[in-house]
């Protein structure tokens, strides 16, 4: 997906720092979403845990072989510090969007673990 000719982009936030990415045959409108991160959130927990060096990209093969709705978000580091989008990585993470609905993947660092482990998660907007 990312870098493919049809690709299209679209900021859902007025400060332009969060912005999604998705292919031209699917029916993601921008416009739509702007204020959804206005919202309240909701989060739901795998227990599923990796360490730091464990990767998790089998996500996005799931998600885009399962969901029509996959597409990639991106959030700007002032984003991600206020806490308003916190995706597993802030420069490409999988979301998915319905209508104006959207949820995307992330992590939480689980603070009692003594090899630094997060554990997978999604967050809805």
């Amino acid at each position: 997906m990312i870098g493919q000719d049809g690709e299209r982009a679209g900021h859902i936030d007025p400060d332009g720092q969060i912005c999604l990415y998705w292919d031209a045959d699917q029916p993601i409108d921008p416009a739509i979403l702007s204020g959804v991160l206005t919202q309240p959130k909701t989060a739901a927990w795998s227990g599923t845990t990796v360490g730091p060096y464990d990767p998790f990209d089998g996500v996005w093969l799931n998600l885009t072989a399962t969901e029509p709705g996959t597409c990639r978000i991106a959030a700007d580091r002032a984003a991600v510090d206020s806490g308003r989008c916190t995706p597993a990585i802030p420069s490409r993470s999988p979301a998915l969007v319905e209508g104006d609905s959207l949820a995307y993947f992330t992590v939480r660092r689980l603070e009692d673990s003594a090899d630094h482990r997060s554990e997978l998660g999604a967050v809805a907007d």
